[in-house]
């Protein structure tokens, strides 16, 4: 997809996650718009076409966040090099395996930002809110994926280059 497209799109994702969704909250708890664009991308796409969004998203999610600089984008890309790896050829078109690449890479995506958060002497307090919230988050992003998969399989098929055949 060009670049042209797939930039401003992670941009207003971010924009939307860190500037609107926190009014919608439920509980303090919200969904992770990034993680579910950019796995279901990979997913569509591959592995390179997941990373380079995880890149581009993580950047954006970094500038608009609190959080310590490149603490997104290591994690993103982190994670959709391990579930788009494992999962692309399979999950792609199954809803179902979808689902459970989505919630294996929203678990993960905690854990990496948690160990990156260890690592950069900002370690969060455990305890059965964090928890709560991860999993809550986790259960939000299986909610959107069917909409997040069929908008970007759209997407997917609108700029995918025709195949030439001789």
């Amino acid at each position: 997809m060009s670049i042209a497209i797939g930039v401003p799109l992670l941009a207003m994702v971010a924009i939307f996650q860190s500037s609107v969704l926190p009014h919608m909250s439920i509980g303090g708890i919200r969904p992770d718009l990034m993680i579910v664009f950019v796995i279901s991308w990979s997913l569509l796409r591959g592995v390179e076409a997941g990373l380079m969004w995880a890149f581009i998203g993580g950047i954006f999610i970094d500038l608009l966040s609190n959080a310590p600089f490149g603490l997104a984008t290591i994690s993103l890309l982190g994670t959709t090099f391990v579930i788009s790896s494992v999962g692309s050829a399979a999950f792609g078109s199954n809803i179902a395996l979808s689902l459970v690449s989505v919630l294996a890479a929203s678990l993960l995506n905690q854990v990496f930002l948690v160990a990156l958060l260890i690592l950069s002497e900002n370690p969060p307090v455990w305890n059965d809110s964090l928890i709560r919230i991860i999993t809550l988050s986790t259960l939000f992003n299986m909610c959107l994926l069917p909409l997040t998969l069929w908008s970007l399989g759209w997407l997917h098929h609108a700029t995918k280059r025709q195949e030439v055949t001789l």
